[in-house]
């Protein structure tokens, strides 16, 4: 091969292309090195997330649209696992169009390489009363570390009264963020800022001839970071919600979401579709249940429990039909229905029993919000039904098995209900909260040493949630009972095993569930020379579960409980009680407990009792928690020592 000679000429010109291309690459890689170094550890970053909700008034109606457009860049060489895409939508949000595609470092700029392909499916989902979930999926082509993704959308909302709300925080961070929303000054609207405070946010408002716009920004927004037992994302994360109030048209004022109102005729609106009509099968089933019974409660027990029992629950809504309960003959001749369609069947039975029942719309324990801060729909994702006699309050939520009809369901205590009277009034009541004393689980086991190991039995006592909880474990399960049983009472430690059990009352709600139970637990015992050395703390609850100095976010819980433990111990022959540990206690408004030893000659008894009285734990308590289970951690590491009779 030929030496290839270059005169000096161009030795310079090629020196000042190479020097060119490489300040065009560092250009190109400058954004890259800046979030990589103002993000460390980071795999994602937002670039913007901006979302625009334009409100317009076309034929006489209102018309939403929402434009988003979110940039990401991948920071690390695990890109390709962020390649796959997806959107979620429901016919009330329909996807006008949508956009996608990788930006791939090219010398000086970005190479755009767009998404070809988008695939629809639909989606199932349980844990609300609107549904029709659908989906698109589609694949970022040639993620790499560097690369940009885009995506953009044009959603049309066909129902004005459900706008989401905008949530500011995402699972990674993101340097812009910003929601705006334009509409016709003919338009009122409102909003409302939830974990949002002035010194995080900033806030514009302009007007432009007749189109009024509300923005705002974050910047810097840090990832969200969810902590073990805090409750749902909305509780903590900023976010805003609008709504429309009203809109005027040739001097007439029509109102939207002006009030709670409006809210609950839209809402009452769905009952006059029901498709009811009478029937037969489900009238002769009123009969049969009820033919001897006289005192009306007792008849709506019967009615409730039988929903219960007898209808199962699925959720599947689309469109409209999301707010429209199916009639109770349908729901009867299939034997399933979603949570509206099991709140009408128990209204239309108690009809035929001639017995009132309301039409209720609750929100879950998901939800933060109250009709005061919001009088949209975004309060409710549950509907129920509630029966009223003497100024008492029963709420009738059959999608909660062997719920009795004195408590409701767990997700809807402390929640308000929109109660329906008549076509144009409506009550908001609050759900209470059921006592801790009324949910217990009561546990008595008699222990005996044998060489290492320790054999006994026990009785259990479980009322309130905890019956329900343990017949929810049980139900419908192909798993061994025993095993369920195991890991429910998770004795001293992973050898402790049931070898015989009887389970009674589980199905009664009347009564409590009782279990009875025979289990030895290997190598539990320390024999040292002539001392036994036994802890009688079988059950550790809430052992280690203090929370970290540095948590930000609530505790909550599913339900108030009591545990009690009743641990018996026999002392061996020939064996006398040598030190007995001391009695501890711990009050708080909230939660507490108290530990007691007895003895006699032949035996040494522990009771202990647990107490947890809230279902949403503030930061400012962090602190008295993490002392009680500093102190209870204590004494679990109690020990019971027996000496040898000389």
């Amino acid at each position: 091969m030929k030496n290839k000679l270059y005169t000096i000429n161009q030795y310079l010109i090629l020196l000042i292309v190479s020097i060119a291309v490489s300040n065009c690459y560092a250009q190109t890689n400058l954004e890259y090195k800046r979030l990589k170094a103002q993000y460390p550890g980071e795999q994602v970053v937002t670039i913007m997330n901006n979302e625009k909700l334009n409100i317009s008034i076309t034929n006489g109606k209102i018309d939403v649209q929402l434009d988003s457009y979110l940039e990401k860049i991948y920071l690390e060489n695990t890109a390709g696992l962020y390649s796959e895409g997806s959107v979620d939508y429901t016919d009330f949000g329909k996807i006008i169009k949508i956009e996608a595609g990788s930006l791939l470092p090219n010398n000086d700029k970005y190479k755009t390489i767009p998404v070809k392909d988008f695939t629809k499916t639909e989606k199932i989902s349980n844990h609300v009363f609107y549904d029709g979930l659908k989906n698109i999926s589609f694949f970022y082509p040639s993620l790499q570390k560097g690369a940009k993704s885009y995506l953009k959308i044009n959603k049309q909302i066909s129902e004005p009264r459900l706008i989401n709300a905008n949530f500011f925080q995402e699972n990674n961070p993101a340097l812009t963020s910003e929601y705006s929303v334009s509409f016709h000054k003919d338009i009122e609207i409102d909003f409302r800022c939830f974990n949002i405070n002035d010194t995080t946010i900033s806030f514009t408002k302009t007007i432009n001839k007749n189109i009024n716009t509300y923005s705002w920004k974050m910047n810097n927004v840090a990832k969200y970071q969810y902590e073990a037992g805090a409750p749902d994302f909305n509780y903590f994360t900023p976010h805003i919600a609008v709504w429309i109030k009203s809109y005027t048209i040739n001097g007439k004022k029509i109102n939207v979401l002006n009030s709670l109102d409006d809210l609950y005729n839209w809402y009452y609106s769905h009952t006059n579709k029901i498709d009811e009509q009478y029937s037969s099968e489900l009238k002769n089933i009123v009969d049969s249940l009820l033919k001897n019974e006289t005192v009306e409660i007792e008849k709506v027990k019967k009615i409730y429990y039988w929903v219960q029992e007898n209808i199962k629950y699925i959720a599947f809504e689309d469109g409209m039909a999301g707010f429209v309960p199916r009639s109770a003959s349908k729901v009867c001749e299939k034997r399933y229905g979603d949570c509206k369609d099991m709140a009408n069947i128990i209204k239309q039975m108690l009809a035929y029993a001639n017995i009132r029942a309301h039409w209720t719309w609750i929100g879950s324990n998901s939800l933060p919000y109250t009709y005061k801060q919001l009088p949209t729909p975004s309060v409710a994702n549950h509907m129920i039904a509630t029966y009223i006699n003497n100024g008492n309050y029963y709420f009738l939520d059959a999608t909660g098995k062997k719920t009795p009809l004195e408590i409701p369901t767990d997700f809807i205590q402390g929640k308000e209900a929109m109660i329906s009277i008549d076509s144009n009034r409506y009550e908001i009541k609050k759900v209470t909260t059921v006592p801790f004393e009324n949910t217990q689980l009561v546990d008595s086991v008699n222990i005996y040493i044998d060489q290492n190991n320790i054999v006994g039995n026990g009785k259990s006592s479980l009322t309130g949630y905890e019956h329900i909880s343990l017949y929810l474990q049980l139900y419908d399960t192909k798993e061994d009972t025993s095993q369920i049983l195991r890991d429910y009472y998770n004795k001293g430690n992973n050898k402790f095993l049931i070898s015989k059990f009887s389970i009674a009352q589980l199905e009664d709600r009347n009564l409590p569930a009782i279990v009875k139970y025979d289990f030895n637990i290997a190598d539990y015992v320390k024999i040292i020379d002539n001392e036994i050395y036994v802890n009688l703390n079988l059950d550790k609850n809430y052992q280690h579960e203090d929370l970290n100095a540095d948590r930000k976010l609530s505790l909550q819980k599913d339900n108030k409980e009591l545990l009690k433990s009743i641990v018996t111990l026999k002392i061996p022959k020939g064996y006398a009680l040598q030190e007995l540990p001391q009695n501890s206690t711990y009050n708080n408004e909230y939660f507490g407990f108290k530990v007691e030893y007895t003895s006699s000659k032949d035996e040494v008894i522990l009771k202990k009792n647990i107490y947890i009285n809230f279902l949403l734990l503030e930061k400012e308590n962090f602190e008295a928690w993490n002392n009680m289970i500093k102190q209870l951690n204590k004494v679990y590491l109690e020990i019971v020592s027996l000496k040898q009779i000389k």
